[in-house]
C-alpha cells in the first residue's frame, strides 16, 4: 500500500505545480498592468459615458429646473424683478423667468443629446465604411496574387490525366505564365510543346 501511495503522491505534486504555472501564467496575463492605450481608452469611455448620462438627465422636463443645476437669475435681473413685483402683473415675473431659461436649457441639451447620437452613428458608419474597404482592398489584392484562370477543355483534361506530377506542375506554370486571356484554340499542340521542352 505504501508503495502505490508514493508515486500517487509524486505525480500529485507534479501535477499541481505544472497547474500552478499554468494558473501563474494566466494571472499574469488578466492581473498584468494596463497600457496607456487601454487607460485612455477606459477614460475615455468614461467620460463618454458620464457625459451621456448627465445629457440625458439634464434633458428631461424639470432636468434644470427643478434640480440642483436650476439657472438662477443674474443679480442685476433679480433687483429689476425685486422692484417690478410691486407693479399689479408682475408679482410671479421673477418665477416665469426663472421657469422659461431652465425650460430653453432642458431644450439644449435635448438638441445637444441628438447631436451627439448623430455624431456617434456618423462615426460607426465612417468606421464601417472604412472596414469595407479595407475588406474589399484586401480581396483585390488577394485576387491579383492569383494567376490567371485557364479554360479546361476536355483535350486538356485527358493530357493532364497522362501527366505526371512534374510534367503537370510544370504544364499549369507554363499556362500561367502565358497571361493570355483568351480561349486557347488547340490545347494539344499547347500540351504537347510543354512536354516536349
Amino acid at each position: 500500500m505504501n508503495k502505490l501511495s508514493i508515486p500517487a503522491v509524486l505525480m500529485l505534486c507534479i501535477f499541481t505545480f505544472a497547474s500552478c504555472d499554468v494558473l501563474k501564467d494566466v494571472a499574469g496575463s488578466v492581473l498584468s498592468e494596463p497600457t496607456i492605450e487601454e487607460i485612455g481608452r477606459a477614460l475615455k469611455e468614461a467620460l463618454s459615458n458620464g457625459v451621456t448620462k448627465g445629457v440625458n438627465n439634464l434633458s428631461q422636463q424639470d432636468g434644470y429646473f427643478k434640480s440642483v443645476y436650476k439657472i438662477l437669475l443674474p443679480d442685476d435681473v433679480r433687483k429689476v424683478t425685486d422692484k417690478l413685483k410691486a407693479v399689479p402683473g408682475f408679482s410671479n415675473l421673477e418665477n416665469e423667468l426663472l421657469e422659461k431659461m431652465n425650460r430653453g436649457a432642458e431644450d439644449a441639451a435635448k438638441e445637444a443629446e441628438l447631436r451627439q447620437e448623430t455624431k456617434k452613428k456618423a462615426r460607426e458608419a465612417l468606421r464601417a465604411r472604412a472596414e469595407k474597404k479595407k475588406s474589399e482592398a484586401l480581396e483585390r489584392e488577394k485576387a491579383a496574387d492569383l494567376p490567371p484562370a485557364v479554360p479546361l477543355t476536355d483535350e486538356i483534361a485527358q493530357v493532364a490525366a497522362s501527366l505526371s506530377a512534374n510534367q503537370l506542375s510544370q504544364s499549369l506554370e507554363a499556362l500561367r505564365n502565358l497571361g493570355s486571356e483568351e480561349p486557347i484554340s488547340k490545347p494539344e499542340r499547347l500540351t504537347k510543346d510543354i512536354i516536349k521542352s
